[in-house]
């Protein structure tokens, strides 16, 4: 984690995708903890010096929920901004292979839409 402020950009086609994929108050949830909770665990941190070379590559990130594993997203960090790619159903997703996994209860800092 990392005291740098991110901040989260996602295409409203895919906020939607989340919204209408769950129930009414899971769709909220798992809208929240992208905007919210992400930039809160997201493992990155941002250069001293952004410089654009012609062999720089962007790291792929993949996150899911604690409480529906099988539901996860995709995403890059552009400076300080997390830009959500897309939004994946696997039925059984290899958690070694997810850099961040929202909805533990335990983000520092978060809290949850609705309970403040």
């Amino acid at each position: 984690m990392t005291d740098t402020k991110f901040t989260v950009s996602m295409h409203p086609t895919l906020v939607d995708g989340l919204d209408e994929g769950f129930s009414p108050m899971d769709g909220i949830a798992a809208i929240d903890e992208i905007f919210s909770e992400l930039p809160l665990v997201h493992p990155g941190s941002v250069p001293e010096h952004e410089r654009r070379t012609a062999d720089r590559t962007l790291k792929l990130y993949h996150g899911c929920y604690d409480w529906y594993r099988e539901v996860g997203f995709n995403y890059v960090q552009i400076g300080t901004t997390l830009h959500v790619l897309d939004i994946w159903f696997d039925q059984s997703p290899n958690l070694s292979n997810m850099d961040v996994i929202l909805g533990t209860g335990r983000t520092a800092g978060y809290e949850p839409l609705g309970q403040s």
